[in-house]
């Protein structure tokens, strides 16, 4: 667990934040020699104003939590999601990056977000 001014790069993105949470594969700590010894990164939870940064610094979305997925190479942020990329904004309850190939997508519950037909108006 880290605290305070924390900061997660992977790739080109940033991730600024308060709290973050590592999660590694197999044993870390010290080893006889005094050195500090980590095992492969799996997994990193950020839990409170979450801010993530394009490396060009055109595109930021913000969340009040995210995942990152070592094994994958994706983040998933949830609640109160905020993208903007120059003039545009777009808002939604889950985010999924690929980062990857760089795309992004707005998801409802668990599957990706679908347009749903409007609801009848009682009469």
């Amino acid at each position: 667990m880290f605290t305070g001014i924390v900061k997660l790069q992977q790739g080109d993105i940033l991730l600024p934040t308060v709290a973050l949470t590592a999660f590694y594969s197999g044993q870390s700590g010290f080893s006889t020699g005094g050195e500090w010894r980590a095992e492969q990164l799996t997994r990193a939870e950020a839990r409170e104003r979450v801010l993530i940064i394009s490396n060009d610094g055109q595109t930021t979305a913000t969340a009040d939590w995210a995942t990152f997925d070592v094994m994958v190479n994706t983040m998933l942020m949830g609640d109160n999601v905020f993208v903007s990329r120059g003039k545009n904004v777009a808002n939604g309850p889950r985010l999924r990056i690929d980062l990857t190939t760089g795309m992004y997508r707005f998801e409802i519950e668990s599957g990706p977000a679908s347009p749903q037909p409007p609801a009848p108006r009682p009469q």
